[in-house]
């Protein structure tokens, strides 16, 4: 097994030979470990994020859940425009009653990325406060700080959003 993790460990094609089969194998102990040999040793930054996204799937597979909602974090925190990031994470934050968790790596984020971007984050704050932790209010209050940043289908994102709590708490002010 060594000798597999260290050929494995060569080259990128060698190492994706070695999870392919681990996978194939429903191993996925063996796989968390060959992640994280390769994420030892990377240094391109793009492939660092894949990385990052496999181990995080690994260790969700393992059980691991916290450190996979932890990882899954870091990795938004890397690339946070990623919306199939966003949705793993989120749906693990969900399974794992961490919800809170999930809105206070956006709100941090979105403070720090501001603008459009930030925006955007705020937008799926609300999202989760209002349909995960069933916080209406800061759902509203988060939805309204967005929309001065958007623009286009951002914005018509938002006023969606709005509208639909507006409909959700009996707030007309919110439906128009």
């Amino acid at each position: 097994l060594e000798s597999a993790f260290e050929t494995a460990s060569r080259t990128d094609l060698e190492a994706r030979r070695f999870e392919r089969a681990v996978r194939a194998a429903g191993q996925p102990e063996l796989l968390l470990r060959a992640v994280e040999m390769r994420l030892a040793s990377e240094s391109d930054p793009a492939r660092l994020a894949e990385l990052r996204a496999d181990r995080a799937r690994a260790l969700a597979h393992v059980g691991r859940r916290e450190e996979a909602l932890d990882a899954w974090i870091a990795v938004l925190e890397g690339s946070p425009a990623s919306a199939a990031a966003h949705d793993d994470v989120r749906a693990l934050a969900r399974e794992t009653g961490r919800s809170d968790r999930y809105a206070a790596a956006l709100r941090a984020m979105a403070g720090r990325a501001g603008g459009e971007e930030g925006a955007g984050l705020l937008l799926r704050l609300g999202d989760v406060y209002q349909d995960d932790l069933r916080d209406l209010q800061r759902a509203a209050e988060t939805y309204a700080a967005a929309e001065p940043a958007l623009a286009g289908d951002a914005l018509l994102a938002a006023l969606r959003s709005l509208a639909r709590l507006g409909a959700e708490t009996g707030d007309a002010g919110l439906q128009t």
